[in-house]
């Protein structure tokens, strides 16, 4: 048996377009304001929300996003920069320092 892993990491800027991108097609809708930072917590489940500017800065608007929906995002955004995903390997989501890191996972037998 053989095991590849890959781990293909995304920053905060790239997190953003990507879940920016996915809100619009499935018809979330978000605040009309700049994107003041990606909120990541935990390990597992990890919780990701944007954070959208407002008129607090302490209190910035929040969006919560699920993990299928972090993925699903990921993924999609491979799928637009044409960096090619095995369509039958594991995939989940890590932290990666300051953003998310995408680790997918490939057993041949």
């Amino acid at each position: 048996m053989l095991v590849e892993l890959r781990k293909l990491i995304f920053s905060k800027k790239g997190l953003t377009q990507a879940f920016l991108k996915e809100c619009k097609e499935e018809g979330i809708k978000v605040p009309n304001s700049q994107v003041q930072d990606i909120k990541i917590e935990g390990e597992n489940p990890i919780k990701v929300a944007i954070q959208f500017m407002s008129a607090n800065p302490d209190q910035p608007i929040e969006i919560p996003l699920n993990e299928h929906f972090v993925l699903s995002s990921m993924i999609l955004m491979c799928g637009e920069l044409g960096v090619p995903l095995p369509r039958h390997a594991n995939k989940v989501v890590k932290r990666q320092d300051d953003g998310l890191a995408m680790v997918i996972t490939t057993t041949f037998k």
